[in-house]
């Protein structure tokens, strides 16, 4: 029996022994070398290069047309609250004469100032105007946003152009355009057949398109009729002439 025993025991002591060093070949097995890590880390590094600016872009597109739609909204009801105190916005007062910076901040100061917040107004940028004959006045929002806004010489009528996040490199070649016609406030359609194909081609150079002659004054109602998205066919950071009409 002690025999048997010490036989057993040495067996145990051998399987055990067996194990450890299967153990041990088998955590060897499945180790990766220096070489095998670097290439892996080499591999995400590509994919990564290769996807970041399409989900940047993705990113700053989708912060365009929110903000888009933020401002919509932010300045329907500013102007409902103005004209509690301020009467009708169809019988609000807007110099005739032609577009400059004195007329059209006296409308920002009578009909919008007192009823939005804003961080600061100060003369706009180059960038943002896109045409120095208009030389405006840009209001700056808290979230990065700016707006102008511009009284034409055409009667009650008034063009808001708004850069959802200028603080971050828009400019003038992605803008959106809003207007007050006939009492209302709604993104720009001036002079627009009511079709979705209207709103790329433009006697008059507003359509939003890429081919470097227009001033994109649809893009905003395109974003407004295709349900608040850019659809690929939109023209995403199209170069444009300027931004003013």
């Amino acid at each position: 029996m002690i025999f048997n025993f010490s036989f057993t025991k040495q067996t145990e002591n051998n399987c055990m022994t067996r194990s450890l060093n299967c153990l041990t070949a088998s955590r060897k097995k499945f180790a990766f070398t220096l070489a095998e890590v670097l290439i892996t880390l080499g591999i995400i590094g590509v994919v990564a290069a290769l996807t970041m600016p399409i989900l940047i872009n993705n990113h700053q597109k989708q912060t365009f047309v929110t903000r888009g739609k933020w401002f919509y909204s932010f300045m329907s009801q500013a102007l409902q609250r103005s004209e509690v105190d301020n009467g009708a916005m169809s019988n609000w007062t807007v110099d005739d004469n032609n577009a400059d910076t004195d007329v059209s901040m006296q409308f920002f100061n009578n009909y919008i100032k007192n009823y939005i917040k804003y961080s600061d107004i100060k003369p706009c940028p180059s960038t943002i105007t896109g045409d120095d004959h208009y030389n405006n006045h840009c209001i700056y929002l808290a979230n990065g946003s700016v707006f102008w806004i511009r009284s034409m010489g055409e009667g009650k009528a008034v063009d808001i152009g708004f850069y959802a996040d200028y603080n971050k490199g828009d400019t003038s070649d992605n803008y959106l355009l809003f207007m007050i016609r006939n009492g209302k406030f709604s993104t720009y359609s001036e002079n627009w057949d009511g079709t979705r194909n209207g709103l790329f081609n433009s006697s008059r150079g507003f359509g939003c398109n890429g081919d470097g002659n227009s001033i994109l004054a649809y893009c905003a109602k395109l974003i407004e009729y295709d349900g608040w998205k850019i659809s690929k066919d939109y023209p995403w950071k199209a170069k444009s002439k300027g931004s003013r009409l």
